[in-house]
């Protein structure tokens, strides 16, 4: 869990993980110089559960390099990603690690729908494919990153990129390509919270993030760019104001 000025939030976040019915867990909060109360507020979780542990950043590195701080101190045979302003319901892990055990895929993503500041229900759920891989999510990023459970060794050899906004969506591109197993769990197992300022709030931003990974980083010529480009416009339509 990268914490970056989340006092508002980040008790609803741990607590959620605290509920989990699979129990077997270590939770990493990487703190990334928060000036607000966030600190103090993990390191008090950390004090009343052995389970926890807070890992401190020097300076401030950012989401990314937040995570992957995470990733290389996990002990753990699986990572779960969970955002410090969403909510895992209490299920997540035990439906994820089943699923991964029982079908011996290394890389799980499920449903999710969404909360405002104030956890009231926002829109839809939004509901993953029962398959997806590389060209389903050149179209649209389906995988929100605290829905994500995969094998710690994957993750450990394929780190975030912080050179583009939306980092977790080039490491999907990056382990979609490979021949890993891929599932999906079609039910709602996490609350995403819709934040006022957020960088997913902001759409304009999104979208030439999204423009910049297509010509950049897949290296696509104009009119492949622009064929994907209007597929995620269409389907960010569909998921936020249809």
């Amino acid at each position: 869990m990268p914490v970056n000025n989340a006092s508002g939030t980040i008790r609803d976040a741990v607590d959620s993980v605290l509920r989990q019915t699979y129990r077997n867990y270590e939770l990493i909060i990487v703190e990334d110089c928060s000036e607000d109360d966030s600190l103090s507020i993990a390191r008090g979780y950390e004090r009343t559960d052995s389970r926890i542990r807070v890992i401190e950043n020097p300076v401030n590195k950012g989401v990314a390099s937040s995570r992957n701080t995470g990733i290389r101190a996990a002990d753990g045979a699986y990572i779960a990603f969970l955002d410090s302003d969403d909510i895992w319901l209490e299920n997540k892990l035990e439906r994820q690690v089943g699923l991964l055990e029982k079908t011996k895929a290394q890389f799980t993503c499920s449903s999710y729908d969404f909360i405002d500041e104030a956890n009231r229900p926002l829109l839809r759920p939004h509901l993953v494919p029962d398959v997806i891989n590389y060209q389903t999510i050149l179209k649209e990023n389906i995988v929100l990153c605290s829905t994500v459970c995969a094998e710690a060794a994957l993750l450990k050899e394929h780190p975030f990129r912080s050179d583009y906004l939306h980092e977790d969506y080039v490491l999907w591109l990056e382990l979609f390509r490979m021949p890993i197993q891929i599932k999906t769990d079609r039910h709602v197992l996490t609350h995403y919270r819709l934040m006022k300022g957020s960088r997913s709030h902001n759409k304009l931003r999104a979208a030439a993030s999204r423009w910049r990974i297509y010509r950049e980083y897949l290296e696509m010529d104009i009119f492949r760019s622009l064929f994907y480009f209007l597929q995620y416009s269409v389907n960010g339509v569909k998921k936020y104001y249809l």
